[in-house]
């Protein structure tokens, strides 16, 4: 099985998680981590997970309706560099989401299963 990894809103609180998670999925499938603003100390990744530098990725605080589109440029960068590696994933998931993109990710990342480790959602209703 071959596993996508990516980060889309880039939480400086999420580093150490998604290292963790990333670390655990390289256990049970074949994993490729695409890396996004030097986001992340890819050294503390396993070497079982192949490292796909993204040539960049961007991340808006402030107007909303640019902060979904660079986030869309953003999957169609990791939809470009699966297709350039001609990478056969049968999942993706995503370490954060932003749920604006819904509508688009299924069209963008076509016949690949996609899963989310989202929890803002469930913040927001528990505060």
């Amino acid at each position: 099985m071959n596993i996508g990894i990516a980060e889309v809103l880039y939480p400086k609180g999420h580093k150490e998680l998604d290292i963790n998670t990333i670390n655990i999925l390289s256990r049970v499938a074949n994993t490729y981590y695409f890396a996004g603003n030097d986001f992340l100390d890819v050294r503390r990744i396993s070497d079982r997970v192949k490292v796909i530098e993204l040539f960049q990725q961007f991340n808006l605080q402030r107007f909303a309706k640019l902060i979904t589109y660079t986030r869309l440029l953003n999957l169609k960068a990791i939809a470009r560099e699966i297709k350039k590696n001609q990478i056969q994933l049968d999942a993706l998931v995503f370490l954060s989401f932003d749920n604006n993109l819904i509508p688009y990710v299924k069209r963008v990342f076509e016949g690949i299963e996609i899963y989310v480790i989202h929890h803002d959602d469930v913040d927001k209703i528990s505060n």
